[in-house]
């Protein structure tokens, strides 16, 4: 039997990452693999190489189409090279429909069994694989968020804020916002004001001082801005941030994001739903929150709200104080979720990997 080829790629950090698992265990499996590197685009000699693989196999980054090229470049030199979508998230594989790409696409590997026949026809699939189970790149997640959940639990929580730590005790209330790599700076800034007003004024009906109400922002890492005017736009945005009372601005570059979403007393997603969502929601994390904002999803140009109101969580229609006030004590007074969840549910490289096989052969 020939010794197969494969290929992977994946842009963002999130399906660079996942890909990188799965070409581990193909190398362990004594596949020939390739792997283009993660944040670079691609250059022509890794096309080349993709296009003598029998897969390549791809993940379908949130907000950039590298991916979607690269696997076209490699098609205008082999159109026998089986392109196949593997899911870093839930509904990750509609990505590609955006760009006309789906009837290129051999095959999806799918974070949960939720294709339908209906969506193969839609998007013209050749053919779709339901069985793939969760990524194996979330059970560090999974693993990251219980850390953080316990260190809440036995109040050992510390947030990196430059570089010194702040700690917090049980008279504290931690509200974490992490942010988004289409952060928009200003309206980012109206929403953490509005969480931090209406978190500030539940404290009272808490038995708390207001100033024991804190704000973690934390910076998406792989933010980058997009031209010179929105950089410096982005720069006036966090020096104002910055200067907000009781509002913290997290290093980006340190601690990992997972665990400080644990330790925090409340979540709120206000851009969206991170992976880390879903493994809150799998943990049954009551204590988490997305804000539908219309301005920011005018502003981003794309829809994710569908994705959060799945999760197990509370769903908040809009950037509202008085109505955030309310959904605020709901969660503070929710269940922080459960940290005896057997990980090992996720070692599913392997499984991912006969996929690849059994796609390349078939």
């Amino acid at each position: 039997m020939n010794k197969l080829s494969f290929s992977l790629y994946g842009y963002d950090k999130s399906p660079a990452s996942m890909l990188q698992m799965l070409a581990d265990e193909a190398i362990s499996q004594n596949y020939e693999v390739h792997v283009v590197p993660g944040q670079t685009e691609g250059s022509i000699e890794h096309v080349c190489r993709a296009a003598r693989s029998d897969v390549l196999a791809i993940g379908l980054s949130a907000l950039n189409q590298q991916e979607i090229v690269f696997a076209q470049q490699v098609l205008q030199q082999n159109s026998e090279v089986k392109i196949v979508v593997v899911e870093d998230t839930i509904g990750g594989r509609f990505r590609g429909a955006q760009y006309n790409f789906s009837a290129q696409i051999h095959a999806v590997l799918a974070a949960v069994p939720n294709i339908t026949s209906d969506d193969a026809a839609r998007y013209e699939y050749q053919h779709v694989v339901e069985e793939a189970g969760p990524p194996p790149h979330w059970k560090p997640i999974f693993e990251n968020m219980i850390i953080g959940m316990q260190k809440r639990e036995y109040g050992d929580r510390k947030f990196v804020l430059g570089d010194e730590n702040l700690e917090f005790t049980t008279d504290d209330v931690v509200i974490y916002v992490p942010g988004t790599k289409e952060d928009q700076a200003e309206r980012m800034n109206q929403i953490i004001i509005a969480i931090r007003n209406a978190g500030r004024a539940i404290m009272p009906k808490l038995g708390k001082n207001p100033d024991n109400c804190h704000i973690m922002f934390r910076a998406h890492p792989g933010k980058v801005a997009r031209s010179a005017d929105e950089e410096a736009s982005h720069a006036q945005a966090l020096k104002q941030r910055s200067s907000i009372q009781n509002v913290h601005i997290l290093n980006p570059r340190k601690g990992n994001n997972d665990e400080l979403d644990g330790q925090a007393d409340i979540t709120i997603y206000a851009g969206g739903g991170p992976t880390s969502s879903i493994a809150a929601a799998q943990l049954d994390r009551k204590n988490t929150g997305y804000v539908y904002d219309p301005k920011l999803r005018d502003i981003l140009g794309f829809d994710v709200w569908p994705m959060a109101q799945n999760a197990s969580s509370v769903f908040v229609p809009e950037v509202n104080e008085a109505h955030l006030q309310t959904v605020l004590m709901q969660l503070i007074q929710a269940d922080k979720g459960k940290t005896n969840i057997d990980t090992a549910q996720f070692d599913t490289a392997p499984k991912y990997v006969d996929l690849l096989e059994k796609i390349a052969r078939g």
